[in-house]
């Protein structure tokens, strides 16, 4: 499954990836997520490790998650190692002619086990609409974010 989500901000690039990168203040971005602790040492960087809580279809849940890649001001992609799915949530930047950018959250998953590969088919049809849902919520609290950055 895919998820693409794209909203234009007025701000730089930078200052966009800035607000997106900054993964210890979601928690006052991202009005879902609760807590976020990091788990490896030292600034954000590919195989920086996270635990982060949220509320995700109305339940309390706490997902440990790697930065798999970083490239300023453009990308930070993130993924989770789950015995029966895998997924990863990637954010990304470009610029726009004239000013602003665009900031596109995209959301991928497959299945990894005999078991997720057995239940995936399933549930993918309803868990893509209310994960869009959620996804497009996380997508408007960054926008807004960086706007009031920006100003």
């Amino acid at each position: 499954m895919q998820i693409n989500l794209a909203k234009t901000v007025a701000a730089q690039p930078a200052h966009a990836f800035a607000a997106i990168s900054d993964i210890v203040d979601w928690p006052q971005i991202i009005s879902s997520i609760n807590s976020v602790e990091l788990l490896t040492p030292g600034p954000i960087r590919a195989g920086t490790r996270l635990r982060e809580s949220r509320v995700m279809f109305g339940r309390e849940t706490t997902q440990e998650m790697e930065v798999a890649t970083i490239e300023r001001p453009h990308r930070l992609r993130l993924f989770v190692e789950d015995p029966d799915v895998h997924y990863e949530l990637d954010h990304l930047i470009d610029g726009i002619y004239g000013g602003g950018c665009r900031i596109m959250l995209i959301f991928r998953s497959r299945p990894e086990s005999p078991a997720g590969q057995g239940y995936y088919p399933f549930v993918t049809p309803l868990l893509e609409i209310t994960l869009r849902d959620e996804l497009e919520r996380d997508l408007a609290d960054l926008a807004s974010s960086i706007t009031l950055r920006g100003s």
